[in-house]
């Protein structure tokens, strides 16, 4: 299509990264049209030995991470020229518990957080021309799910997870 495109390495939970990448990005293409907030990760413990760290670090990851990169995308890319699109990864996760129990503490508590920002931030952007969305697929199964499991649990889950899933 003739487009030019790069990559950038970022630290999405390093405000200074944040900030010294948006900065390459604007000033390597000029603007930023779409933002799409998809890191995201997980772990896996009972509410009542959930250590604090793991807790910061997914929410660090998947709540905070979405919500200071889209302002610092908002604030210096598409504020200033009226417009652009911002895209959540949430999951449906964040809608209902459709993991076992301790996978899901802290994934779901911040994928709902996630839906709500997207809510809060379309509103408050929206007089700037900027769209604000949110994504909620469905169960995903990646590496990370495999290496949490044997084999058997993981087939078992997965059969179960797709039998529960309309298309």
């Amino acid at each position: 299509l003739g487009r030019d495109s790069e990559g950038f390495l970022i630290d999405v939970t390093s405000k200074t990264s944040v900030q010294e990448t948006v900065g390459s990005i604007l000033e390597r293409f000029g603007r930023i049209d779409i933002l799409v907030n998809n890191a995201g990760c997980n772990w896996a413990a009972p509410a009542e030995d959930y250590p604090d760290a793991a807790w910061r670090k997914v929410m660090n990851l998947n709540l905070d991470a979405a919500f200071f990169l889209s302002r610092e995308v908002a604030r210096r890319s598409m504020i200033p020229r009226g417009g652009g699109k911002i895209v959540n990864i949430a999951s449906i996760a964040g809608i209902e518990n459709v993991f076992f129990p301790n996978v899901a503490l802290n994934y779901a508590t911040s994928k709902g957080s996630v839906m709500r920002l997207t809510r809060i931030c379309a509103k408050q952007l929206a007089p700037h021309g900027i769209n604000v969305n949110a994504i909620a697929p469905g169960f995903v199964p990646t590496d990370l799910f495999r290496s949490n499991r044997t084999p058997e649990e993981a087939e078992r889950f997965i059969e179960e997870e797709t039998r529960q899933t309309p298309l």
